[in-house]
């Protein structure tokens, strides 16, 4: 009887696993995670998540190579190192294991705080860990949301994307007790006329 009861015990958290590894990767259920109405927190949390069931939780670390300070308010997060503002030649770190299926959600606050770039990130229970950059201005403009980068990452895989004020520059590092991002945000080499922020191009999930 005991090894029965053991045996269900397991089968029942593999499928909760299985469960939160597809909302980790739902673009609906991440984006609404990514939304203005995501919770707003700095402090640390007791959730007992997945993450800390089945794996390791997420860190991003964003790294300021730009010649600009920007406001950043840290959205969900078990741990960060601050968040407002991220001047030039300064890093913010932020860990999570979060049950929802993110770890780790914050928002650069660009354009004196109408247009906003979301960073996201999530251990999932099966596949690679994900990397998300969701672009969105002030939701009374009526602008959807727009994927910048939205993919899980192989160990050391870099991509980029640029936004007409910074270049975003996005890499998975070895991992330690967490799957670690780096972010690094680097004025854009093709600077918009306007010096406000234009539309990153789009990316398909993956």
């Amino acid at each position: 009887m005991k090894r029965a009861t053991v045996a269900k015990s397991l089968i029942a958290l593999v499928f909760i696993g299985l469960t939160v590894s597809a909302c980790g990767d739902d673009p609906e259920r991440a984006a609404a995670a990514l939304g203005d109405n995501a919770q707003n927190s700095s402090a640390p949390s007791n959730d007992v998540s997945a993450g800390a069931l089945f794996g390791s939780g997420t860190e991003v670390c964003v790294q300021n190579s730009s010649t600009r300070t920007l406001p950043v308010v840290i959205r969900l997060a078990d741990t960060s190192t601050g968040d407002n503002p991220l001047r030039p030649g300064t890093m913010l770190c932020a860990e999570g294991t979060y049950s929802g299926g993110q770890d780790v959600a914050f928002a650069l606050k660009l354009d004196e705080g109408n247009h906003n770039m979301y960073v996201n990130a999530t251990n999932q229970s099966v596949g690679q860990p994900h990397l998300y950059l969701v672009q969105r201005r002030d939701p009374s403009n009526g602008a959807d949301p727009r994927n910048c980068i939205w993919q899980g990452f192989a160990s050391m895989e870099e991509t980029s994307t640029n936004d007409g004020v910074f270049e975003y520059n996005d890499t998975r590092l070895p991992d330690t007790k967490w799957k670690e991002f780096q972010v690094v945000l680097r004025d854009d080499p093709n600077p918009s006329t306007t010096g406000k922020t234009k539309l990153c191009p789009e990316v398909d999930p993956r």
